[in-house]
């Protein structure tokens, strides 16, 4: 079964419900979480749940719009069938077990959830990003502060994840209006598998989320480490550069080959990878294979999206991506470096890579 996203080419954005989207490998939220967790221990919870409770209300506001204009004004089955749409963004497949419209409390069950992929034998729940969903979703249909919490998960050797939110009256401050997508926007094809809730774009298992998001878990974090949050999150990135986009771009046999004797080839598959996932458009300034170095512009970095003002480069992960998809074109480990950000006021986000000393 096929649906369709929307590319916006000029601005590497891609659309889906009128909201613009960070598409990423379905198992990358397990490999930032592991990391995460490695380095910080309990806290990466409440970050991770925070950010995509913040986040996704983006996806539920637009939802609810659509929903209002078709007539549906009931909060239980308003909120029932925003929770049906989550397979269309790679989340699993949810069943709604229980909700009680006057308390606004419920009983949610997933099934495939994406947040436990990669993750075996845990011992303990570990969809966090999809207790910050989940809240956010009542949230902006009850109009009131939710929490969910996780009682049984896949990643435990639970056969679904299972999920139990409560509602309080704390009113929850309505977020406004958010952009609509502008026109002239390219169709792009997705598989879509309704009985896995899955997504394959361009071949590779894959969830979406505002385009948000990666920003907002970087600030969610420095809220509890402070400025060690860059240093954290370029060695995540990295990480992910190697184990997501190196795996998403090198998927067979024949990519492998091109990394290894056509890199420009790569490095143009890698432009097309950053574009139709929404992280931005890619400009290669400076390709040296002889030194092994490489500048970049990235307009319209989905890094920099929600920073604000900065006095410093703010696309922490992005950085780390870069540097990880080097490491694969030139078989060492490389360095990368952000030396002009959006965040900044600079026209767009640049970045030097270059070999790293040890």
């Amino acid at each position: 079964m096929e649906q369709k996203i929307w590319l916006d080419r000029k601005r590497g954005e891609v659309y889906f419900n009128d909201t613009s989207l960070f598409v990423w490998r379905r198992s990358a939220s397990a490999i930032i979480q592991r990391e995460y967790e490695y380095i910080i221990g309990p806290a990466t919870r409440t970050i991770f749940r925070e950010a995509a409770n913040k986040v996704t209300r983006e996806i539920f506001f637009k939802l609810k719009e659509q929903y209002h204009r078709l007539g549906y004004r009931d909060d239980s089955k308003l909120a029932m069938n925003m929770l049906e749409e989550l397979p269309k963004y790679g989340y699993g497949v949810p069943e709604m077990l229980f909700i009680d419209e006057k308390s606004g409390a419920a009983k949610v069950r997933i099934r495939n959830c994406f947040n436990t992929e990669g993750y075996k034998n845990t011992g303990k729940p570990m969809c966090y990003m999809m207790e910050g969903i989940l809240a956010g979703l009542f949230e902006t249909v009850f109009k009131k502060k939710a929490v969910c919490r996780e009682t049984k998960c896949a990643a435990a050797g639970s056969p679904y994840c299972e999920f139990r939110i409560s509602t309080y009256n704390i009113p929850v401050k309505s977020v406004g209006t958010y952009p609509h997508p502008p026109k002239n926007l390219v169709p792009i094809e997705v598989e879509f598998n309704p009985k896995k809730g899955e997504l394959r774009h361009r071949g590779i298992n894959s969830a979406f989320f505002p385009r948000g998001y990666p920003k907002n878990l970087e600030m969610e974090s420095e809220k509890v480490i402070g400025t060690a949050t860059s240093g954290i999150y370029y060695m995540i990135g990295r990480v992910a550069g190697l184990q997501s986009v190196g795996r998403s771009i090198l998927s067979s046999f024949t990519m492998k080959v091109i990394a290894r004797f056509f890199k420009r080839k790569f490095l143009s598959r890698l432009a097309e990878i950053c574009m139709e996932f929404g992280y931005g458009v890619l400009e290669y300034m400076e390709i040296d294979m002889k030194n092994k170095k490489i500048v970049v512009r990235l307009h319209n970095s989905a890094n920099a999206v929600g920073a604000g003002k900065s006095d410093r480069p703010a696309c922490y992960i992005l950085t780390g991506l870069f540097a990880g998809a080097a490491d694969i074109v030139f078989g060492k480990v490389m360095k990368c470096e952000e030396v002009r950000c959006r965040a900044m006021g600079d026209p767009y986000c640049e970045f030097r890579v270059y070999p790293e000393i040890r």
